[in-house]
C-alpha cells in the first residue's frame, strides 16, 4: 500500500481483502519506499508502528471473537442434540436412543430431523461421516 490513509478500516480492508503485505506513507523517503518493496518481495511484512498497532488490535479482536464462538455448542447443536449425534455414531436406533435418554421415540425423531437440518445433512449415515470428519458429538447420557 502506498499513501493509503492510516484509517483502521481502510488499512485493514487492504490487508484482509487485497492481501497487502507492506505499507509506505507519503511522508516517507524514497529509500523507505524501496526498503518496504524489498522487504515485501523477500516475504516480510513491512509497516509503520501505527499500522502495526492497528493490526495487533484487529488480531486481538478476532481472537476474542473466535474464543466466543468456540465456547458455543458446535454448529448450534444443543447438548441433547450432541448426545443424540453421539448415540447415532455408536449405531443406536431411535428406540434405543429414546430408552437411553428417557424420552419418547417421536422426540428422538424430532431431534434427528433438527440435527440433519442444522448440519445440512440428508441421513443418519451422513451424520456418522460428519462426526468422524469434525469430531462432533458428546457422550450420550
Amino acid at each position: 500500500m502506498l499513501d493509503v490513509p492510516e484509517c483502521a478500516e481502510t488499512v485493514l480492508a487492504c490487508i484482509e481483502v487485497g492481501g497487502a503485505m507492506g505499507y509506505a506513507t507519503k511522508n516517507g523517503s524514497l529509500d523507505d519506499i524501496f526498503q518496504t518493496i524489498r522487504s515485501v518481495m523477500s516475504g516480510e511484512a513491512m509497516c509503520p508502528p501505527r499500522v502495526a498497532n492497528l493490526l495487533f488490535s484487529r488480531v486481538s479482536e478476532l481472537s476474542r471473537q473466535v474464543a466466543s464462538v468456540s465456547s458455543q455448542p458446535a454448529n448450534g447443536l444443543t447438548r441433547r442434540e450432541q448426545a443424540i449425534v453421539s448415540a447415532i455414531e455408536k449405531g443406536f436406533s431411535n428406540k434405543e436412543i429414546a430408552v437411553q435418554l428417557g424420552i419418547e421415540v417421536s422426540t428422538v425423531k424430532n431431534h434427528v430431523h433438527n440435527i440433519l437440518d442444522k448440519l445440512h445433512l440428508h441421513d443418519r449415515q451422513s451424520v456418522v461421516r460428519y462426526v468422524k470428519q469434525h469430531g462432533l458429538g458428546a457422550p450420550a447420557h
